[in-house]
């Protein structure tokens, strides 16, 4: 009997192929499908059963790996995603916060600036008016004064040939 697997002759008595291992006892003398002759093998023209594993199978491995690393890849390329889009997230909420902050700060400011502008213009009208008793007796057309922010100055109100009129207080020239 031969072995249809790998074409080497076995005794009768035996169940399984002394070279390869293949079963015997389903074969029931059959002919072999391949000859050997001085360690080269000679087609007999017949179909061999190819018992080897196909080349497919080799690939399975490689190829799972491959995918497992490019779906762990993109796992972590959208964690990453995800990370970016958190910390550009927290650097916008933390740069309207200091906005915010800024035009609170701007706006004290500013009105920390009025108050010190008004503040200074009516001390600076308060100085005038003290002024206005020493003018009164000086010139008698005197009749009023006050301070003008823009032309950083006392203003005196006085008559002259019955109309009112005003000069800073520098102008004023003894008569």
């Amino acid at each position: 009997m031969y072995c249809t697997n790998c074409g080497t002759k076995s005794d009768s008595e035996n169940k399984f192929c002394t070279h390869c291992g293949a079963n015997l006892s389903i074969q029931d003398s059959v002919k072999p499908t391949k000859l050997f002759e001085g360690g080269k093998e000679i087609s007999t023209g017949e179909p061999v059963q190819n018992k080897r594993p196909h080349h497919k199978d080799k690939l399975i491995l490689p190829l799972a790996i491959i995918l497992a690393c490019s779906i762990l890849g993109g796992i972590l390329y959208a964690i990453q995603i995800s990370k970016q889009k958190s910390i550009e997230k927290q650097q916008l909420i933390e740069l309207e916060a200091k906005t915010k902050t800024d035009q609170i700060k701007m706006a004290q400011d500013k009105a920390k600036a009025e108050k010190d502008r008004a503040d200074e213009a009516f001390s600076n009208n308060l100085k005038c008016q003290a002024l206005l008793k020493d003018l009164k007796q000086r010139w008698n057309n005197v009749v009023g004064i006050y301070y003008s922010e823009w032309q950083n100055t006392c203003i005196v109100k006085y008559t002259e040939k019955g109309e009112t009129q005003e000069s800073p207080i520098e102008s004023m020239q003894d008569k």
